[in-house]
């Protein structure tokens, strides 16, 4: 083996060598768990150099190999850490125009549920808030307020500004949301009373 490899590389080489001489094929459990290993040091990085978007990727990353790995213990952690470092936080505005939503980019397995990539996705709802009384839930995918289409996270602002005039203005707030591929419904969500 070249001396070039790196310790994951070699780890990697010895447990493939391991498993075809012991069951004449190649498992994917441990490769999965080593490169889930070596995606958790490059997270750890991330996380000391303040690169928000980077550790979650990692984190998102190391939670889908630990899933191909069936390690369930770490699978838990790391999904747990992957929802905190991929969410943002509710959105909020002064003059208590809260919408009460937690969002995050849209995960791949949402994107198939609903059949699109665009829109953010409603990763927490606060329980007796505009967005809860409204039934926006857990799970949506937010594709429009006010008519005006949400492409990804880049449009939290216009989510924000429109929340606000809503509550300025004593107006109800319509958001569009997705909840699977035949399910799209326009919520009215009264922001300020």
């Amino acid at each position: 083996m070249p001396a070039l490899f790196s310790r994951t590389a070699t780890l990697t080489y010895v447990l493939i060598s391991l498993s075809t001489i012991m069951s004449g094929c190649v498992t994917v459990q441990g490769i999965n768990s080593q490169a889930a290993a070596s995606v958790a040091t490059n997270y750890e990085t991330a996380k000391r150099n303040g690169l928000k978007g980077e550790q979650c990727k990692y984190a998102r990353t190391a939670a889908e190999l630990f899933l191909r790995a069936n390690d369930d213990q770490n699978l838990m952690k790391w999904r747990s850490i992957a929802t905190a470092d991929c969410t943002l936080p509710a959105i909020e505005s002064e003059n208590s125009g809260r919408i009460g939503v937690q969002l995050a980019q849209i995960p791949r397995n949402v994107q198939q549920r609903v059949e699109r990539s665009r829109g953010v996705y409603v990763a927490a709802v606060t329980v007796d808030s505009p967005a809860h009384r409204a039934d926006i839930r857990t799970g949506d995918v937010i594709t429009a307020v006010n008519g005006k289409e949400i492409v990804d996270l880049k449009d939290l602002g216009l989510l924000q500004g429109e929340a606000k005039r809503a509550c300025d203005s004593k107006v109800q707030l319509q958001i569009s949301v997705m909840r699977d591929a035949a399910i799209s419904k326009e919520l009215s969500v009264v922001v300020c009373k």
